[in-house]
C-alpha cells in the first residue's frame, strides 16, 4: 500500500529534501530511503505491518513516527507526519 506524509521541523514548516525510511517493522522490509520533495512530501510503499519512520535532513535534524497499515486501511487515510529536530538543541 502507498502511504503519504510529510517531514516537518519543530515549527511545523515543511522540510524539503529529508531522507525518509524504514527504521524498524514487524514484517521483512527492503532497506531503502526517499527524498521528500520541496514541499516536505513523500509517498512510501509498504505492505500490511508497523513501522517506525525515520528521517534525515541535510542538517542532521532527525525524527521519528509509528505507522500502522492494514489491509483494510482505506487509501485516504491521514498522513503520517514526521517531526524532526536538530540534534544540538
Amino acid at each position: 500500500m502507498m502511504k503519504r506524509g510529510y517531514v516537518v521541523d519543530d515549527k511545523a514548516n515543511p522540510v524539503g529534501n529529508a531522507l525518509v525510511g524504514v527504521a524498524s517493522a514487524t514484517v521483512p522490509t527492503r532497506d531503502f530511503a526517499i527524498r521528500t520533495d520541496f514541499s516536505g512530501s513523500f509517498r512510501i510503499p509498504l505492505p500490511v505491518g508497523s513501522f517506525r519512520l525515520q528521517a534525515t535532513t541535510r542538517s542532521g535534524a532527525t525524527g521519528m513516527a509509528d505507522l500502522t497499515v492494514t489491509a483494510d486501511q482505506d487509501p485516504g487515510t491521514a498522513p503520517v507526519v514526521i517531526q524532526v529536530s536538530d540534534p544540538d538543541r
